[in-house]
């Protein structure tokens, strides 16, 4: 869903106290414009965590009162929903190919008719 990780920052305490005044205010909010922008509620949850670990990454960006950074995390849900749904990068596709969910080999039909069972 996003790139990878680079060198992890710790929060100062005032940035989590914010983050934290943020989550409490604006939960909802998230998680519902997630929903508007994914196919299932599973996948909308995957968003709304995604919007609030970038927020943590981005706290220091957002001026003003925490009541009125609805647009803000509305715009990094939006941005962290399409992210989900974009075509995968080679950094991101699997490296080990031993795994039994790759490993699968799918039959080959020589034809429709034989693939639907007619």
């Amino acid at each position: 869903m996003s790139r990878p990780a680079g060198p992890q920052v710790p929060l100062s305490s005032e940035a989590a106290e914010r983050v934290a005044r943020l989550y409490d205010l604006h939960r909802n909010r998230v998680l519902a414009v997630a929903r508007r922008f994914t196919l299932s509620p599973d996948v909308a949850q995957d968003v709304a965590g995604e919007t609030w670990l970038r927020v943590t990454r981005s706290i220091a960006s957002l001026q003003g009162a925490e009541e009125n950074a609805g647009a803000w995390l509305a715009t990094i849900c939006r941005r962290a929903a399409a992210d989900f749904y974009r075509p995968r990068r080679s950094w991101e596709l699997p490296t080990d190919w031993s795994d039994p969910a790759w490993a699968v080999r799918l039959p080959a039909v020589s034809s429709v008719e034989q693939l639907l069972g007619v």
